[in-house]
Protein backbone atom coordinates (compact mmCIF):
# COMPACT_ATOMS: atom_id res chain seq x y z
CA UNK A 1 0.00 0.00 0.00
CA UNK A 2 1.33 3.53 -1.32
CA UNK A 3 0.32 6.18 1.28
CA UNK A 4 1.22 9.81 -0.08
CA UNK A 5 2.60 12.58 2.15
CA UNK A 6 3.08 16.51 1.96
CA UNK A 7 6.58 16.47 0.89
CA UNK A 8 5.33 14.22 -1.63
CA UNK A 9 7.76 11.10 -0.82
CA UNK A 10 5.22 7.98 -0.35
CA UNK A 11 5.26 6.05 2.56
CA UNK A 12 4.99 2.19 1.47
CA UNK A 13 3.16 -0.21 4.06
CA UNK A 14 3.70 -4.26 2.89
CA UNK A 15 0.30 -6.16 2.90
CA UNK A 16 0.14 -9.40 4.72
CA UNK A 17 1.67 -12.39 3.11
CA UNK A 18 2.11 -16.33 4.31
CA UNK A 19 4.79 -15.96 6.75
CA UNK A 20 3.71 -13.04 8.77
CA UNK A 21 0.00 -13.03 8.25
CA UNK A 22 -0.29 -9.11 8.65
CA UNK A 23 0.96 -5.95 6.99
CA UNK A 24 4.22 -4.32 8.04
CA UNK A 25 6.06 -1.13 8.14
CA UNK A 26 10.29 -1.20 6.89
CA UNK A 27 13.30 0.47 6.57
CA UNK A 28 16.12 0.00 4.63
CA UNK A 29 18.00 -2.50 5.63
CA UNK A 30 21.99 -2.23 7.35
CA UNK A 31 22.30 1.86 7.16
CA UNK A 32 18.78 1.86 9.46
CA UNK A 33 20.55 -0.92 12.34
CA UNK A 34 22.76 -0.85 14.84
CA UNK A 35 26.67 -0.73 13.87
CA UNK A 36 27.34 -3.38 16.44
CA UNK A 37 24.48 -5.70 15.04
CA UNK A 38 25.41 -5.39 11.45
CA UNK A 39 29.37 -5.84 12.24
CA UNK A 40 27.97 -9.63 12.91
CA UNK A 41 25.00 -10.16 11.10
CA UNK A 42 25.35 -7.76 7.73
CA UNK A 43 26.57 -10.43 5.34
CA UNK A 44 23.93 -13.09 5.94
CA UNK A 45 20.86 -10.17 6.05
CA UNK A 46 17.98 -11.65 4.51
CA UNK A 47 16.09 -7.80 4.30
CA UNK A 48 19.79 -6.70 2.54
CA UNK A 49 19.35 -9.55 -0.13
CA UNK A 50 16.04 -9.10 -0.82
CA UNK A 51 16.85 -5.37 -2.00
CA UNK A 52 19.77 -6.55 -4.13
CA UNK A 53 17.33 -8.57 -6.11
CA UNK A 54 13.95 -6.68 -5.92
CA UNK A 55 14.43 -3.24 -7.15
CA UNK A 56 10.63 -2.31 -5.60
CA UNK A 57 11.77 -3.42 -2.62
CA UNK A 58 14.63 -1.51 -2.40
CA UNK A 59 12.96 1.48 -3.49
CA UNK A 60 9.95 1.06 -1.22
CA UNK A 61 12.35 1.05 2.00
CA UNK A 62 14.53 4.24 0.54
CA UNK A 63 11.54 5.80 0.39
CA UNK A 64 10.41 4.90 3.99
CA UNK A 65 13.93 5.74 5.36
CA UNK A 66 14.26 8.61 3.77
CA UNK A 67 10.68 9.64 5.44
CA UNK A 68 12.11 8.48 8.93
CA UNK A 69 15.27 10.59 9.00
CA UNK A 70 14.45 13.97 6.98
CA UNK A 71 10.13 14.10 7.30
CA UNK A 72 9.35 12.37 10.42
CA UNK A 73 5.53 14.87 10.79
CA UNK A 74 4.98 14.20 7.07
CA UNK A 75 4.99 9.93 7.71
CA UNK A 76 3.34 9.93 11.37
CA UNK A 77 0.60 11.60 9.37
CA UNK A 78 0.62 9.13 6.61
CA UNK A 79 0.74 6.36 9.23
CA UNK A 80 -2.02 7.95 11.51
CA UNK A 81 -4.47 8.42 8.27
CA UNK A 82 -3.40 4.29 7.31
CA UNK A 83 -4.51 3.26 10.88
CA UNK A 84 -7.66 4.94 10.82
CA UNK A 85 -8.52 3.46 7.73
CA UNK A 86 -8.03 0.14 7.97
CA UNK A 87 -7.66 -0.46 11.43
CA UNK A 88 -5.67 -3.41 11.38
CA UNK A 89 -5.91 -6.21 14.06
CA UNK A 90 -1.89 -7.28 13.79
CA UNK A 91 1.05 -4.76 12.46
CA UNK A 92 4.65 -5.65 12.55
CA UNK A 93 7.82 -3.36 12.02
CA UNK A 94 11.04 -3.41 10.50
CA UNK A 95 11.19 -6.96 8.61
CA UNK A 96 13.84 -4.83 7.26
CA UNK A 97 15.68 -1.91 9.41
CA UNK A 98 15.07 -0.69 13.03
CA UNK A 99 14.34 2.24 14.99
CA UNK A 100 17.30 4.60 13.37
CA UNK A 101 16.60 7.27 16.12
CA UNK A 102 15.19 8.26 19.24
CA UNK A 103 12.62 10.53 17.38
CA UNK A 104 11.36 8.01 15.46
CA UNK A 105 11.08 5.58 18.35
CA UNK A 106 9.18 8.16 20.32
CA UNK A 107 6.92 8.92 16.83
CA UNK A 108 5.97 4.70 16.54
CA UNK A 109 5.21 4.94 20.86
CA UNK A 110 2.84 7.07 19.90
CA UNK A 111 1.23 5.66 17.23
CA UNK A 112 0.87 2.41 18.94
CA UNK A 113 -0.77 4.17 22.25
CA UNK A 114 -3.39 5.91 19.81
CA UNK A 115 -3.86 2.80 18.36
CA UNK A 116 -4.44 0.57 21.39
CA UNK A 117 -6.91 -2.50 18.74
CA UNK A 118 -4.06 -3.09 16.93
CA UNK A 119 -1.05 -5.26 18.32
CA UNK A 120 2.21 -4.52 17.08
CA UNK A 121 5.51 -6.63 17.45
CA UNK A 122 9.23 -5.69 16.95
CA UNK A 123 12.41 -7.03 17.11
CA UNK A 124 15.21 -4.90 17.69
CA UNK A 125 19.06 -4.38 18.33
CA UNK A 126 19.37 -0.84 18.55
CA UNK A 127 19.35 -1.58 22.92
CA UNK A 128 20.23 2.18 23.30
CA UNK A 129 17.75 3.22 21.82
CA UNK A 130 15.22 1.50 23.07
CA UNK A 131 16.67 1.14 27.04
CA UNK A 132 14.87 4.43 27.71
CA UNK A 133 11.99 3.21 27.29
CA UNK A 134 11.98 -0.22 28.95
CA UNK A 135 9.67 0.97 31.64
CA UNK A 136 7.26 2.34 29.45
CA UNK A 137 6.39 -0.17 26.57
CA UNK A 138 2.94 0.18 25.49
CA UNK A 139 0.57 -2.62 26.41
CA UNK A 140 -0.45 -3.52 23.10
CA UNK A 141 3.84 -3.61 21.64
CA UNK A 142 5.55 -6.83 21.99
CA UNK A 143 8.97 -5.97 21.79
CA UNK A 144 11.41 -8.48 21.37
CA UNK A 145 15.85 -7.90 21.73
CA UNK A 146 17.49 -9.55 18.79
CA UNK A 147 20.67 -11.21 19.23
CA UNK A 148 23.13 -12.77 17.18
CA UNK A 149 26.11 -15.07 17.62
CA UNK A 150 28.95 -12.64 18.64
CA UNK A 151 27.22 -9.70 19.35
CA UNK A 152 26.76 -8.57 23.16
CA UNK A 153 23.50 -8.51 24.83
CA UNK A 154 22.87 -6.11 27.59
CA UNK A 155 21.88 -7.72 30.81
CA UNK A 156 19.67 -4.66 31.49
CA UNK A 157 17.95 -5.20 28.37
CA UNK A 158 17.84 -9.00 28.04
CA UNK A 159 16.36 -8.81 31.93
CA UNK A 160 13.68 -7.24 30.75
CA UNK A 161 12.64 -8.31 27.45
CA UNK A 162 12.35 -11.69 25.59
CA UNK A 163 15.24 -12.86 23.94
CA UNK A 164 15.26 -13.75 19.54
CA UNK A 165 18.44 -15.84 19.15
CA UNK A 166 20.11 -17.95 15.82
CA UNK A 167 20.09 -21.74 16.28
CA UNK A 168 23.45 -22.63 17.16
CA UNK A 169 24.25 -19.69 19.66
CA UNK A 170 25.18 -21.01 22.69
CA UNK A 171 23.84 -18.80 24.92
CA UNK A 172 20.59 -19.71 24.13
CA UNK A 173 18.87 -21.01 26.99
CA UNK A 174 17.39 -24.63 26.70
CA UNK A 175 13.76 -23.57 27.08
CA UNK A 176 13.64 -21.20 24.03
CA UNK A 177 10.76 -21.68 21.85
CA UNK A 178 11.62 -22.68 17.88
CA UNK A 179 10.07 -20.12 15.64
CA UNK A 180 9.01 -22.47 12.40
CA UNK A 181 8.78 -19.06 10.23
CA UNK A 182 5.09 -18.96 10.17
CA UNK A 183 3.19 -17.29 12.67
CA UNK A 184 0.15 -19.31 12.70
CA UNK A 185 1.96 -22.13 13.31
CA UNK A 186 3.06 -21.60 16.81
CA UNK A 187 0.07 -19.73 18.31
CA UNK A 188 1.85 -16.54 17.60
CA UNK A 189 3.97 -16.73 20.50
CA UNK A 190 6.26 -13.85 19.57
CA UNK A 191 3.05 -11.71 19.65
CA UNK A 192 1.81 -12.63 23.32
CA UNK A 193 2.05 -9.21 25.65
CA UNK A 194 2.71 -11.38 28.53
CA UNK A 195 4.92 -14.74 26.91
CA UNK A 196 8.70 -13.28 28.21
CA UNK A 197 10.30 -16.89 27.01
CA UNK A 198 13.01 -16.68 24.68
CA UNK A 199 12.82 -18.00 20.96
CA UNK A 200 14.84 -18.72 18.11
CA UNK A 201 15.52 -18.82 14.56
CA UNK A 202 16.75 -20.88 11.91
CA UNK A 203 19.10 -18.89 9.74
CA UNK A 204 17.49 -17.61 6.79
Amino acid sequence: MKIPTRCGIPCHISTANGKTFCPCFDLSAVITCAPSACCHCGKDCYARRMEVYRKSVRNAHADNTALALDHLPDLEAALDYYFMVTAPRFFRLHASGDFVTAEYLDMWLRIIRRNPETHFLAFTKQFDTIRPHLDTIPGNLSLIASAWPGMDMPQDVAGVLPVAWIDGDTRRPEDAHHCTGNCGECGRTCWMIDHKTDVYFDLH
